[in-house]
Protein backbone atom coordinates (compact mmCIF):
# COMPACT_ATOMS: atom_id res chain seq x y z
CA UNK A 1 0.00 0.00 0.00
CA UNK A 2 2.72 2.34 0.83
CA UNK A 3 4.32 1.51 -2.62
CA UNK A 4 1.10 2.67 -4.42
CA UNK A 5 0.28 5.41 -2.36
CA UNK A 6 3.70 7.08 -3.02
CA UNK A 7 3.60 6.20 -6.90
CA UNK A 8 0.08 8.46 -6.51
CA UNK A 9 1.60 10.99 -4.99
CA UNK A 10 4.60 11.26 -7.26
CA UNK A 11 1.63 11.00 -10.61
CA UNK A 12 -0.36 13.56 -8.72
CA UNK A 13 2.89 15.54 -8.58
CA UNK A 14 3.83 15.03 -12.00
CA UNK A 15 0.07 15.97 -13.61
CA UNK A 16 0.33 18.89 -11.43
CA UNK A 17 3.70 20.14 -12.99
CA UNK A 18 2.54 19.50 -16.12
CA UNK A 19 -0.81 21.65 -15.59
CA UNK A 20 0.81 24.53 -14.37
CA UNK A 21 3.65 24.50 -17.19
CA UNK A 22 0.31 24.69 -19.91
CA UNK A 23 -1.20 27.82 -18.28
CA UNK A 24 2.32 29.42 -18.26
CA UNK A 25 2.56 28.37 -21.63
CA UNK A 26 -1.02 29.83 -22.27
CA UNK A 27 -0.26 33.06 -20.47
CA UNK A 28 3.26 33.75 -21.97
CA UNK A 29 1.03 33.04 -25.63
CA UNK A 30 -1.53 35.90 -24.46
CA UNK A 31 0.90 38.47 -23.22
CA UNK A 32 1.53 41.32 -25.26
CA UNK A 33 4.51 41.81 -27.84
CA UNK A 34 6.13 44.82 -25.89
CA UNK A 35 6.06 42.89 -22.45
CA UNK A 36 9.93 42.20 -24.03
CA UNK A 37 12.63 44.30 -22.58
CA UNK A 38 15.57 45.41 -24.16
CA UNK A 39 18.48 45.02 -21.87
CA UNK A 40 21.19 47.93 -22.04
CA UNK A 41 24.90 46.69 -22.87
CA UNK A 42 27.01 47.08 -19.78
CA UNK A 43 28.02 50.58 -18.37
CA UNK A 44 24.86 52.08 -20.40
CA UNK A 45 22.26 52.96 -19.05
CA UNK A 46 18.46 52.29 -20.94
CA UNK A 47 17.79 55.79 -21.52
CA UNK A 48 21.48 56.40 -23.08
CA UNK A 49 21.00 52.76 -25.24
CA UNK A 50 17.86 54.35 -26.63
CA UNK A 51 19.02 57.95 -27.60
CA UNK A 52 22.20 55.59 -29.47
CA UNK A 53 19.19 53.56 -31.21
CA UNK A 54 17.88 56.50 -32.84
CA UNK A 55 20.63 57.62 -35.61
CA UNK A 56 19.99 60.51 -37.51
CA UNK A 57 19.60 60.14 -41.17
CA UNK A 58 21.03 62.51 -44.11
CA UNK A 59 18.19 64.41 -45.26
CA UNK A 60 18.92 64.49 -49.07
CA UNK A 61 15.83 67.35 -50.25
CA UNK A 62 17.81 69.43 -47.86
CA UNK A 63 21.13 68.91 -47.79
CA UNK A 64 23.55 70.44 -51.18
CA UNK A 65 27.54 69.62 -52.21
CA UNK A 66 28.43 72.17 -54.48
CA UNK A 67 32.55 72.95 -56.34
CA UNK A 68 33.16 76.36 -57.28
CA UNK A 69 36.54 76.72 -59.60
CA UNK A 70 37.31 79.68 -61.74
CA UNK A 71 38.05 79.40 -65.52
CA UNK A 72 39.43 82.49 -67.29
CA UNK A 73 39.02 83.95 -63.64
CA UNK A 74 35.45 83.68 -63.69
CA UNK A 75 34.19 81.85 -60.58
CA UNK A 76 31.69 78.89 -62.21
CA UNK A 77 29.92 76.75 -59.47
CA UNK A 78 28.52 72.99 -60.04
CA UNK A 79 26.37 71.20 -57.87
CA UNK A 80 26.23 67.43 -57.66
CA UNK A 81 22.37 66.19 -57.71
CA UNK A 82 23.13 62.97 -56.52
CA UNK A 83 24.80 61.76 -53.63
CA UNK A 84 24.31 59.35 -50.62
CA UNK A 85 25.15 58.72 -46.67
CA UNK A 86 25.27 58.45 -43.10
CA UNK A 87 25.27 61.57 -40.37
CA UNK A 88 25.90 60.69 -36.89
CA UNK A 89 26.52 63.33 -34.41
CA UNK A 90 25.77 64.40 -30.93
CA UNK A 91 27.45 67.69 -29.66
CA UNK A 92 27.86 66.17 -26.14
CA UNK A 93 29.61 63.23 -27.69
CA UNK A 94 31.70 64.49 -31.07
CA UNK A 95 34.27 62.31 -30.86
CA UNK A 96 31.96 59.26 -31.29
CA UNK A 97 30.31 60.81 -34.21
CA UNK A 98 31.06 60.15 -37.89
CA UNK A 99 30.26 61.07 -41.24
CA UNK A 100 30.44 58.89 -44.90
CA UNK A 101 29.19 60.78 -47.99
CA UNK A 102 29.20 58.89 -51.43
CA UNK A 103 28.69 61.34 -54.07
CA UNK A 104 27.82 60.63 -57.63
CA UNK A 105 30.66 62.28 -59.93
CA UNK A 106 28.39 62.08 -63.22
CA UNK A 107 25.49 63.97 -61.32
CA UNK A 108 27.40 67.18 -61.31
CA UNK A 109 25.58 70.13 -62.92
CA UNK A 110 27.16 73.64 -64.26
CA UNK A 111 25.65 76.67 -65.49
CA UNK A 112 26.05 75.38 -69.15
CA UNK A 113 25.57 71.53 -70.18
CA UNK A 114 28.10 71.83 -72.86
CA UNK A 115 30.52 72.63 -70.04
CA UNK A 116 29.00 70.17 -67.76
CA UNK A 117 29.81 67.40 -70.27
CA UNK A 118 33.30 68.82 -71.23
CA UNK A 119 34.48 68.54 -66.92
CA UNK A 120 32.99 65.08 -66.66
CA UNK A 121 35.06 63.77 -69.81
CA UNK A 122 38.15 62.15 -69.26
CA UNK A 123 40.41 65.11 -69.39
CA UNK A 124 39.22 65.75 -66.43
CA UNK A 125 36.37 63.52 -63.97
CA UNK A 126 36.49 61.13 -66.35
CA UNK A 127 33.39 59.86 -64.58
CA UNK A 128 33.10 56.84 -66.65
CA UNK A 129 36.36 55.25 -64.89
CA UNK A 130 36.04 57.11 -61.47
CA UNK A 131 31.99 57.46 -60.92
CA UNK A 132 32.07 58.07 -57.37
CA UNK A 133 33.26 60.30 -54.80
CA UNK A 134 33.87 59.52 -51.22
CA UNK A 135 34.33 60.91 -47.74
CA UNK A 136 34.45 59.14 -44.65
CA UNK A 137 35.77 60.52 -41.30
CA UNK A 138 37.87 59.54 -39.14
CA UNK A 139 37.73 61.82 -36.12
CA UNK A 140 35.77 64.75 -35.07
CA UNK A 141 37.09 67.09 -32.51
CA UNK A 142 35.64 70.54 -30.97
CA UNK A 143 36.88 73.71 -32.29
CA UNK A 144 34.69 76.16 -30.27
CA UNK A 145 31.72 78.27 -30.64
CA UNK A 146 29.60 75.40 -32.70
CA UNK A 147 32.42 74.49 -34.78
CA UNK A 148 34.04 71.60 -35.01
CA UNK A 149 36.90 69.83 -37.41
CA UNK A 150 36.19 66.93 -39.15
CA UNK A 151 39.11 64.65 -40.21
CA UNK A 152 39.17 62.05 -42.84
CA UNK A 153 39.63 60.42 -45.78
CA UNK A 154 38.93 62.22 -49.46
CA UNK A 155 38.88 59.88 -52.69
CA UNK A 156 38.14 61.70 -55.67
CA UNK A 157 39.37 60.43 -59.22
CA UNK A 158 40.42 57.23 -58.03
CA UNK A 159 43.05 58.78 -55.24
CA UNK A 160 42.43 59.08 -51.59
CA UNK A 161 44.18 62.17 -49.91
CA UNK A 162 43.96 63.19 -45.87
CA UNK A 163 41.68 66.25 -45.44
CA UNK A 164 40.33 68.27 -42.62
CA UNK A 165 37.26 70.24 -43.12
CA UNK A 166 36.34 73.29 -40.66
CA UNK A 167 32.37 72.44 -39.83
CA UNK A 168 30.00 74.95 -38.46
CA UNK A 169 26.64 73.04 -36.61
CA UNK A 170 23.54 74.75 -35.92
CA UNK A 171 20.39 72.19 -34.29
CA UNK A 172 16.89 73.72 -34.02
CA UNK A 173 14.93 71.05 -32.55
CA UNK A 174 15.42 67.31 -33.89
CA UNK A 175 17.09 68.95 -36.91
CA UNK A 176 21.10 69.38 -36.90
CA UNK A 177 22.45 71.44 -39.83
CA UNK A 178 26.17 71.22 -40.81
CA UNK A 179 27.84 73.58 -42.94
CA UNK A 180 31.70 73.00 -44.74
CA UNK A 181 34.07 74.23 -46.82
CA UNK A 182 37.06 72.17 -47.97
CA UNK A 183 39.57 73.86 -50.61
CA UNK A 184 41.52 71.62 -52.62
CA UNK A 185 43.71 71.53 -55.78
CA UNK A 186 42.25 69.31 -58.32
CA UNK A 187 45.61 68.61 -59.88
CA UNK A 188 46.45 66.63 -56.63
CA UNK A 189 44.26 64.27 -57.07
CA UNK A 190 45.40 64.09 -60.53
CA UNK A 191 41.84 66.12 -61.73
CA UNK A 192 43.19 67.58 -65.39
CA UNK A 193 46.30 69.24 -66.94
CA UNK A 194 48.07 72.37 -65.84
CA UNK A 195 46.02 75.19 -67.32
CA UNK A 196 46.20 78.82 -67.79
CA UNK A 197 42.51 79.06 -68.64
CA UNK A 198 41.55 76.77 -65.22
CA UNK A 199 42.90 77.52 -61.68
CA UNK A 200 44.36 74.32 -59.61
CA UNK A 201 42.11 75.72 -56.62
CA UNK A 202 38.70 74.25 -56.14
CA UNK A 203 36.29 74.91 -53.49
CA UNK A 204 34.12 72.16 -52.22
CA UNK A 205 30.92 73.57 -50.23
CA UNK A 206 28.63 70.90 -48.16
CA UNK A 207 25.39 71.69 -46.09
CA UNK A 208 24.05 68.55 -45.08
CA UNK A 209 21.01 68.37 -43.01
CA UNK A 210 20.16 65.66 -40.66
CA UNK A 211 16.94 64.45 -38.59
CA UNK A 212 16.50 61.73 -36.78
CA UNK A 213 15.01 58.18 -37.61
CA UNK A 214 11.13 57.56 -36.68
Amino acid sequence: MNGLSNSLCRASIGMGAAVWMLASAAALAQAPAHAVTQIAPSGVSAQQAAKDTVLPTLDLKQSSIRVTFKRLKVPITGVFKKFSGELVFDPERPAAGHVRIEVEVESISLRYAKLSHEIQGVDWLDTEQFPEARFVSSAIVTAGDGKYSVAGKLTLHGKTLNVVVPISYTQAGHTQVFDGVLPIRRQQFGVGPKSLQVADNVVIAVHLVSLPRP
